[in-house]
């Protein structure tokens, strides 16, 4: 792929993504404020903390798209290994909630290791 395509991807990638954020704010904005207001008396408060979020989840995703992905091929079977014994451990430490076993937390940080076991098996 030469560089003018790759640019070219990139920058329909990029644009693409800003539209649907932009789109999502606004979706965020437009239904979670009735709710706001009744519970917090703040109209604002899901939308502020939607953009609190999407802050970082941009850097991450700029960061990942620029990231070559092929130097993660060498550590593929060790992710793969760790993210089954991740979801293994699932089985005995999770607590059961609404009759399903999904994440490992501690405290207030909870983690999903099947979303790691996804990654884990694309790359």
């Amino acid at each position: 792929m030469s560089s003018r395509e790759r640019f070219a991807l990139y920058y329909n990638s990029l644009i693409i993504s800003i539209i649907l954020l932009v789109w999502g704010s606004a979706m965020v904005l437009s239904s979670s404020a009735p709710v706001a207001l009744q519970k917090t008396g703040d109209p604002l408060y899901y939308f502020i903390r939607h953009l609190i979020f999407l802050i970082p989840g941009t850097a991450a995703f700029l960061f990942f798209q620029a990231f070559p992905y092929q130097r993660l091929q060498r550590w593929a079977k060790s992710l793969v290994l760790s993210s089954l014994v991740l979801l293994f451990i699932t089985l005995f430490i999770a607590p059961e909630v609404k009759g399903a076993q999904r994440s490992i937390g501690f405290q207030s940080l909870k983690f999903q290791p099947s979303e790691f076991a996804k990654i884990s098996l694309i790359i």
